[in-house]
């Protein structure tokens, strides 16, 4: 059988422990720290059809007892590697054998290799290495040069987007430039890319790991534990140590060291920006301008996005999955900065619509204020002409003032002509007879010759009636002294003197025979025992407490020998019970039923139990003992009635003490007494009774004690009544009399005031003539001489009215004041329309000043906006230029070219067996190798998409690795667990190797 040597010969270099299975088949193991944890069988006899006519004859063979002999742990580690040589290669059937034996699983994996891949399947410590010819796109770049050269490079840094559309409106959407601060690293830094991290210490910063002993690593590490334990913890805080921050928190308090392989000097993770915005630069070749770049660089290149690899592996959307793609290869960071531009550049464009409407409204607005502006400085002005007519018609109308020079008339010329109308209107309101001022002259003449004949007449009409009002009020005095006096004597006749006289006597008694009784008004009469109504108060109380005395006595000596019986008698009541008990007993227990079985007499059944009972009861209560407790409770009701009688003596005393009476009278006196007390107190209350009746029937008569005591003081005063005023004879003569005197009086009156009407009447001619409608006034002749003062006033306002007129124009006494309120009012017409011209070129004057003011500012604010509106415009072109040709599937598609060659060699190598192949151009990204048909990721297997993002990220590493010495974690975190692998080439940089 032909044998491959050549294959041979490096499976001997890759394996450990070969030895031959039979002529073909070399059994080797892979080993690690010389231990071995899988087992390959390689066949080298290039015969692939046949081994798959006799694969389970064939399996068997090689593999039978060594299956079982095998430990637990190398039982299921097993591979059968089929080397398929020039021979198996050429055959027809060679395509179907070799998916018939990669498909059998049965006991060991199976896998048709070329001697060329030998070296990958058998884990040959290869390194992907970068590639001279590729070079990464970097969309992010891109991207900000575009937006650069637009100066709106700002989006990059993602602040809210109300308030980017405000900067770019605003002309202010440029990133700040970096500081120029020359960055370089750290001593302590460079070390950090040299070597893999062998051990980390977290001091503070999650719980679940704060405080606990340092975590180690090797080159690989897997870190395994259910939810919630603190694996992606773990992870971060790697990130942490590398980045000085991380996704989940930019801030804090976080303490994180650890060590570098080969070193044991502790490294603390550093926050200060300046040392990793120069990590950034030297690991990436990216300067950032602020600390957050080296995140997202560590994330990118780094740490694999498990999220967009979880997704391209096993979502089943495929309008999902190039959203998914784009984001695994260009990174998060990109694909946070896609989907802000993606959803800022429609709110730009919207924006920058808004911006033009505006500009066109304000454009609008600044056109009309300038057709406005020309409308008034075009309107012709007739105020001067108007104020030159106005004042020189003023002297013609005799204006006495000074005429103003100003070139318009103003409203404050108006005034006098104002002030003078105003009291020609006064003027002319004060009757028709006002005519011109020589009839206002002629009117206060008038007023005062009708004064001086009216006076002396007025004099003598009120001498008449001052004599008229002095009869009548004596007159008056006569009748008041004869109503007071009949009222008088309905006092008198109904004796109301006497009645409250009685009612103050009864009152008085009753005071009286209340305080002697006292407290005792309501006790009733007590009854003194026949016995004792002789006997003296004094000695009864002292007998009632020496009987109680000696009853008290009684009862303690009976109580003490009623105690003395006691024991005994419980002693006797004990046996009396027993004995009842017994007899009960024998009775029961068959005695006759007849027989008492203490006596031994014979009785009925029902006499018998009526027997017994009696015999017993005397003996448990003995006659002795029945006896002394009669005597104990009589002795005891004796001193109790002993008690009450005291009580009842020393109520007794009390009475007498109130009453006054010595303690020598007997108790039957005593009590008499109190009786005789009780007696005149119930009878003084009756007497008042009936003295109050009989005064209420007064007061409710419409009589009181005041007005009775004022009717006496004035009654007194009557010289008749003086020595008797109750003698109601006499009041009621008297009162005649008064009323006599008041008619008799009366009688001088009707002469008197027939002299004072005639007066009047003459007055009443005089006056007439100024009353005769030709002038309004506010009285009448039925004023009298009072009229004269009014009619004066009148007449000296009208006259101060006239002066006003006259100070302000020359008016002569003989003008018609009527002719004068014409010419004024058309003067003050004249001068309302030389004010309204003038007020209105005033106000044409200050619009133009305020509209070349507006023209002014809204020409700015229309520049403004029009400067809004072009930074809008430019900045939603250069957002849709990006969109259209700078797109993340653009950048996906650029980026998965540069990198497709290293993509295809990691993807061959994770992904087992080699069905398809890694094409990436002309819209295809898979083909298979059978029969090169083209695949879309969405239709391939879920293990190869997984295969596909792996190979991906790696290749992504690979091709990052020429952009400077990048750290050694890649980190992947599959939620349920986690790798960690540190890998370090040889020269030092970041090759993204795989282990």
């Amino acid at each position: 059988m032909q044998v491959l040597e050549t294959a041979r010969q490096k499976v001997v270099q890759l394996l450990g422990g070969i030895e031959d299975v039979e002529e073909a088949v070399v059994r080797g193991e892979r080993l690690h720290d010389g231990k071995c944890f899988a087992v390959a069988y390689v066949d080298l006899a290039d015969d692939v059809v046949g081994r798959a006519r006799d694969l389970h004859e064939f399996q068997e063979r090689i593999l039978g007892e060594d299956h079982f002999n095998s430990p637990g742990d190398l039982r299921w580690n097993k591979y059968i590697y089929i080397v398929a040589g020039p021979k198996s290669v050429g055959q027809p059937e060679f395509q179907r054998a070799k998916a018939v034996i990669e498909a059998d699983e049965d006991f060991a994996r199976k896998r048709v290799v070329s001697e060329d891949e030998l070296a990958s399947v058998l884990g040959a410590a290869q390194y992907f290495t970068p590639s001279v010819d590729s070079q990464e796109f970097d969309i992010v770049g891109e991207w900000g040069k575009l937006l650069a050269e637009a100066h709106i490079d700002g989006i990059l840094d993602r602040p809210a987007r109300t308030e980017m559309v405000e900067r770019i409106s605003s002309g202010q959407a440029e990133r700040a430039p970096a500081p120029k601060k020359e960055l370089s690293l750290d001593e302590s830094d460079k070390l950090l890319h040299e070597k893999w991290l062998s051990s980390l210490r977290v001091e503070s910063f999650r719980p679940v790991h704060d405080g606990k002993p340092p975590f180690d690593f090797g080159q690989v590490t897997l870190i395994t534990g259910p939810n919630g334990t603190g694996k992606t913890s773990l992870l971060e805080a790697i990130e942490f140590f590398y980045c000085g921050q991380n996704r989940r928190a930019r801030a804090g308090t976080a303490k994180v060291a650890g060590k570098l392989r080969g070193s044991d000097k502790e490294l603390l993770a550093t926050t200060v920006p300046s040392r990793l915005r120069a990590r950034c630069l030297h690991w990436y070749n990216r300067e950032e301008k602020n600390s957050a770049g080296l995140l997202n660089g560590f994330g990118r290149y780094n740490f694999l996005d498990t999220d967009a690899a979880f997704r391209v592996a096993a979502d089943l959307n495929p309008q999902e999955l190039p959203e998914d793609l784009s984001r695994l290869i260009v990174g998060s960071d990109a694909s946070q900065v896609w989907s802000y531009v993606d959803k800022l550049a429609p709110e730009v464009q919207t924006a920058a619509e808004r911006a033009l409407l505006n500009v066109q409204d304000a454009q609008k607005t600044f056109e009309a204020l300038q057709t406005k502006l020309k409308e008034l400085q075009e309107r012709p002005s007739d105020a001067k002409a108007l104020s030159e007519a106005f004042r020189a018609s003023l002297p013609l109308i005799g204006y006495r003032g000074v005429l103003p020079t100003a070139p318009f008339a103003s409203a404050d010329e108006a005034k006098p002509i104002q002030a003078a109308y105003s009291a020609l209107q006064v003027l002319l309101a004060a009757g028709p007879a006002c005519t011109t001022l020589a009839s206002l002259g002629a009117r206060s003449r008038a007023i005062d010759d009708a004064r001086r004949t009216v006076e002396p007449l007025d004099t003598q009409a009120k001498a008449f009636d001052t004599q008229i009002a002095e009869i009548e009020s004596q007159a008056g005095n006569f009748d008041a002294w004869a109503k007071l006096l009949v009222h008088w004597a309905e006092y008198v006749r109904v004796r109301y003197a006497h009645v409250r006289d009685e009612y103050i006597r009864c009152r008085n008694l009753v005071t009286a025979a209340g305080t002697k009784i006292g407290a005792f008004a309501n006790f009733e009469v007590p009854t003194v025992d026949q016995a004792y109504k002789s006997i003296r108060l004094a000695d009864a109380l002292n007998g009632a407490i020496q009987s109680i005395q000696s009853a008290s006595s009684a009862v303690i000596s009976l109580e003490q020998l009623s105690a003395s019986f006691g024991q005994a008698a419980a002693a006797r009541a004990r046996t009396a019970q027993e004995l009842k008990t017994a007899v009960l007993a024998t009775l029961k227990g068959g005695a006759p039923a007849t027989t008492c079985p203490v006596c031994k007499t014979v009785h009925g059944e029902a006499a018998l139990a009526a027997h017994i009972e009696r015999i017993t009861s005397e003996l448990a209560h003995p006659t002795e003992l029945t006896e002394l407790s009669g005597k104990l409770s009589a002795a005891r009701e004796g001193h109790k009635q002993w008690l009450a009688w005291k009580a009842f003596l020393e109520q007794l005393q009390q009475i007498a003490l109130q009453l006054s009476l010595p303690s020598s009278q007997t108790c039957n006196e005593i009590v008499e007494a109190f009786s005789q007390a009780r007696r005149d107190l119930e009878e003084a209350k009756a007497n008042l009774q009936s003295a109050s009746e009989a005064l209420s029937r007064l007061h409710q008569a419409g009589m009181s004690d005041k007005e009775h005591d004022v009717l006496l003081s004035s009654v007194i005063t009557v010289p008749t009544l003086t020595q008797n005023p109750y003698d109601v004879a006499a009041v009621e003569a008297q009162s005649n009399t008064y009323l006599n005197s008041a008619a008799q009086t009366r009688e001088q009156i009707p002469p008197l005031r027939v002299q004072s009407e005639l007066l009047l009447e003459r007055i009443t001619q005089h006056m007439a003539p100024l009353f005769d409608g030709g002038w309004r006034t506010r009285t009448s002749t039925s004023a009298g001489l009072a009229a004269f003062s009014q009619l004066q006033q009148e007449t000296l306002a009208l006259e101060r009215q006239r002066d006003e007129l006259l100070h302000y124009f020359d008016v002569g006494n003989e003008t018609k004041l009527s002719d004068v309120e014409a010419t004024f009012s058309g003067t003050l017409r004249a001068l309302a329309e030389a004010v309204e011209a003038a007020t209105r070129e005033q106000t044409a004057s200050a619009d133009i000043s305020r509209l070349q003011s507006d023209i002014k500012n809204q020409g700015e604010f229309t520049r403004e906006l029009l400067m809004r509106s072009l930074n809008l415009q430019a900045a939603s072109a250069a957002l849709s230029k990006l969109r259209s040709e700078l797109s993340l599937e653009n950048a996906t598609a650029k980026s998965l070219n540069a990198i497709r060659q290293e993509i295809n060699d990691a993807f061959v190598r994770i992904h087992s067996p080699s069905e398809y192949e890694y094409v990436g151009s002309n819209g295809v990204l898979l083909r298979s190798k059978e029969d090169q048909e083209d695949w879309s990721l969405d239709k391939v297997s879920t293990g190869q998409r997984a295969a596909f993002a792996l190979s991906v990220f790696l290749a992504v590493n690979r091709s990052a690795a020429k952009a400077g010495s990048m750290p050694f974690p890649v980190e992947i975190d599959f939620s349920t667990n986690m790798t960690v692998a540190p890998v370090v080439a040889g020269d030092g940089r970041r090759q993204g190797g795989l282990r």
